[in-house]
């Protein structure tokens, strides 16, 4: 059981990992409408809010999960992560292309399906998570919207040696 459980996680990082291929070919030629900063700033802490969301909602919950492991099962910070950040590639490529935020969404999805089929959530842990994910990016997205704008403002070099972060007001 455990060598199908990690077969299957090996082929869910594969699927994710050419959605995220698939997705920068096809923004390759837009790089000048992203704000990639931007994007990446978000999308991080988007995935941190939900970790945080679901670290806290494990402590008050104490779920117990369905092989009886644990009683950490309520929500699913596998989905609630997995869906933030698909949330984040909708927010950030869906003019480009619906594709892109489909491939985000699928693989999200399936690895939501993944941790029920290897026993490790109930259904209704995956589906609290998801929407945890999902909400936590909504959440950072308008805040980044309200305090940083959506235009340019922001922007992060790098020579090698240093990271340069520069706000203009």
């Amino acid at each position: 059981m455990k060598i199908i459980v990690h077969v299957r996680i090996c082929i869910l990082s594969l699927f994710l990992g050419l959605c995220m291929i698939g997705a920068q070919a096809q923004v390759l030629d837009t790089n000048k409408c992203h704000n990639w900063p931007r994007f990446a700033g978000n999308t991080v802490a988007s995935m941190g809010v939900a970790f945080g969301g679901k670290t806290a909602l494990k402590a008050i919950v104490n779920e117990e999960r369905p092989d009886h492991s644990d009683n950490k099962s309520f929500p699913s910070g596998h989905a609630a992560i997995a869906f933030a950040a698909a949330r984040s590639i909708d927010k950030e490529f869906r003019k480009e292309s619906i594709w892109i935020p489909i491939a985000g969404y699928a693989a999200a999805t399936a690895l939501g399906v993944e941790r029920v089929v290897s026993d490790r959530h109930h259904w209704y842990d995956v589906a609290a998570g998801a929407a945890l994910g999902y909400g936590s990016a909504e959440l950072t997205w308008w805040l980044s919207d309200k305090f940083l704008g959506t235009g340019k403002k922001l922007s992060v070099t790098t020579t090698g040696q240093t990271l340069d972060v520069v706000y203009n007001f």
